[in-house]
C-alpha cells in the first residue's frame, strides 16, 4: 500500500504539470541516471513546463552549470568508456535566423533568463 501513495503522488503531480523530484522508499525518479546507464542516445531538454503550460516555461536547465551538472552526472554514471560510446544531443527550443549573431545571442539569452 505504500508503494502504491508513492506512486500516485509522484503520477498527481505529473498530471498537474508540476516538477517532480521525489527521493521516496520506493521510486527515485532519475531519468538521466538510467539514460547513462542504458540507453545508447542522452538527450538533454532546458525547458520545463509547469503547471500544465499555464505557467511560463522554466529555461534554467539551459544555464552552463545546468548543462555542466548533467553532462558530469551522465559521465559518472556511464563511466569513461560507455561514455564515449554514447551519443549525446540536446533539444533546441529556439531558432533565431539572423545575419547579426553577436548583437541577437546576448538579447535572447536575457529573455530566456540565461544571463
Amino acid at each position: 500500500m505504500a508503494r502504491l501513495a508513492e506512486a500516485l503522488a509522484v503520477i498527481k503531480g505529473l498530471l498537474r504539470g508540476e516538477w517532480v523530484t521525489l527521493a521516496g522508499r520506493y521510486y527515485r525518479p532519475q531519468l538521466l541516471s538510467l539514460a547513462a546507464r542504458e540507453a545508447d542516445i542522452v538527450g538533454l531538454s532546458g525547458i520545463t513546463f509547469q503547471h500544465g503550460g499555464a505557467a511560463p516555461p522554466d529555461l534554467s536547465g539551459w544555464r552552463v552549470s545546468s548543462v555542466d551538472k548533467r553532462i558530469g552526472l551522465i559521465k559518472k554514471v556511464a563511466g569513461k568508456e560507455r561514455f564515449g560510446q554514447l551519443e549525446t544531443n540536446a533539444l533546441v527550443q529556439r531558432v533565431i535566423v539572423t545575419d547579426k549573431r553577436r548583437e541577437v545571442a546576448p538579447r535572447s539569452w536575457r529573455l530566456d533568463g540565461l544571463i
